[in-house]
């Protein structure tokens, strides 16, 4: 990574630096001095990963890194190379050289697009961490997707693999409500539960089979009557 951090600052600034005795840090704060703003999204810990022979991978959708979008400390970047790891609840982004993955500092991330997903870091109303944010208006779908290191211990052999799982939110203001089941979801208005039980019917969705798009259909349901 010296040499990247090397070269895309004396390019700048047409100047011969030894980069052979620069250490890590100092090669970072000269890449800082030069390039501004931008170059803080390089400053994070270096991404160790895991050993080989697991199977699945610890990422969001794809093992290979996705272009999108990224608002962090206040500055927009587009065609961001990025990994979201769910293990780790770690955004990454690659080097400069391609050469390892970084961690980005989530307390500076507002929020960032992956494949048409909005994910926003949040420190509030007892949530902490990256949630997706699946629908927004008078009422909020936010998504907590995680990923667990399962490991099956054989008579001979030991399998490891990465299992996803989902938990789902409801957020009106301040005020979070979980949402594990198609009870919660109706009891989530328990004065409307027969109305919200209805409208499921009547639309034939289905909480087991598909709860992200149930819960917002819901939660759109709710927020269009409540404007009415």
């Amino acid at each position: 990574m010296l040499s990247a951090i090397f070269c895309l600052a004396s390019d700048i600034i047409g100047q011969n630096v030894n980069l052979d005795s620069l250490t890590y840090t100092q090669a970072i704060a000269f890449y800082n001095g030069v390039v501004g703003d931008g170059s803080s999204l390089y400053t994070g810990r270096h991404y160790s990963g895991y050993d080989f022979g697991i199977e699945g991978h610890q990422y969001f959708d794809t093992n290979q890194a996705i272009s999108g979008s990224l608002l962090y400390d206040e500055n927009l970047y587009d065609n961001v190379a990025m990994y979201y790891e769910l293990v780790k609840d770690e955004l990454l982004i690659t080097s400069p050289d391609n050469d390892f993955q970084i961690i980005v500092k989530k307390q500076d991330i507002e929020w960032f697009d992956l494949k048409g997903h909005r994910f926003v870091f949040l420190e509030t109303s007892g949530l902490s961490g990256i949630y997706e944010l699946l629908s927004m208006g008078v009422l909020d779908v936010l998504i907590k997707r995680t990923k667990i290191l399962k490991k099956e211990v054989g008579d001979r052999s030991v399998k490891r693999e990465f299992v996803q799982h989902n938990a789902f939110y409801i957020r009106n203001g301040d005020e979070v409500y979980v949402v594990t089941s198609k009870k919660d979801l109706l009891n989530y208005d328990k004065e409307r539960k027969k109305e919200i039980r209805k409208m499921l019917n009547k639309n034939k969705f289905n909480f087991k089979k598909d709860p992200e798009h149930t819960i917002i259909r819901t939660v759109e349901y709710l927020g269009a009557s409540t404007n009415k």
